[in-house]
């Protein structure tokens, strides 16, 4: 795994080739760490550029504050090779702690973006910082699992249809197929 991209989100940035926003954003100072957080109205929004080799598999790590309720959408942008979101305040009570997602990506082309916009009233989004690895086929090998305790289960759910097989870095069917079954497999 090598590290194609790190961002401090707390750290200004005048350059636009670099940094975007929509709406104000702000750095906050809390017991859990510091972040950049965006408007609490839904779209306001900010994000960063980079680059990245298309076709390859990625890991986005993402640090963000679980510190009030909170409904965010991250994506890439363009298409959805990173596409998902985080609630935090709702169903589970607050850590006041940083947390981590991660996601495994495929990206389609090397000019990337990632947005990390509000999506709900007065759940504004937040990160502390995020960073990007490029990955090795095998880094995303089959996970050993124990089912001695019965099994797992899971779900995949996609919120719009058409995303389907047109996500995962895929520009075809079969590999949106191999993508999500190499995810699934690592997973």
């Amino acid at each position: 795994m090598i590290s194609v991209f790190k961002q401090d989100c707390t750290i200004n940035i005048d350059d636009p080739s670099k940094y975007f926003s929509c709406g104000s954003t702000h750095v906050v100072d809390a017991p859990c760490g510091r972040y950049r957080e965006a408007e609490p109205d839904p779209l306001k929004r900010f994000g960063y550029r980079f680059k990245v080799r298309a076709g390859r598999p990625h890991r986005l790590l993402v640090h963000y504050p679980d510190d009030r309720r909170r409904f965010m959408t991250i994506g890439d942008g363009t298409t959805y090779d990173i596409s998902c979101a985080l609630v935090t305040g709702h169903a589970w009570p607050l850590s006041g702690t940083m947390q981590t997602l991660e996601q495994i990506f495929w990206p389609r082309f090397d000019d990337m973006s990632i947005c990390f916009m509000s999506w709900g009233y007065d759940e504004p989004a937040a990160v502390a910082d995020f960073e990007i690895f490029e990955l090795e086929a095998d880094e995303l090998a089959a996970l050993e699992l124990d089912n001695t305790a019965g099994g797992r289960e899971f779900g995949i759910q996609y919120e719009d249809p058409c995303g389907t097989q047109a996500s995962e870095g895929a520009t075809d069917f079969a590999t949106w197929r191999e993508h999500l079954f190499t995810y699934l497999r690592h997973t």
